[in-house]
């Protein structure tokens, strides 16, 4: 916001009644407060990133240690490079 737009609202605060002001800050106050529907959303979010995060830590690092490497797999899938 400019420096003119904070005067001209400045200017019209003060035009403001007592109560008027009252119901300013009251729905100043409220719009601070995300509504409810988004609050809900983001802690749904929150915990699919959470359960996402809980099975990837789930996947081995490495593999079986049964000396199947990748290039074995590759061959079993593509069969054997010409």
């Amino acid at each position: 916001m400019t420096q003119a737009e904070w005067h001209t609202l400045q200017i019209l605060v003060d035009k403001l009644s007592v109560a008027e002001k009252q119901l300013l800050v009251e729905q100043l106050q409220q719009s601070l407060v995300p509504p409810r529907d988004a609050v809900s959303e983001l802690a749904t979010q929150q915990r699919a990133w959470n359960n996402l995060f809980a099975e990837l830590s789930a996947i081995p690092g490495e593999g079986p240690g049964d000396g199947f490497c990748g290039a074995d797999h590759d061959r079993v899938l593509y069969g054997p490079r010409e």
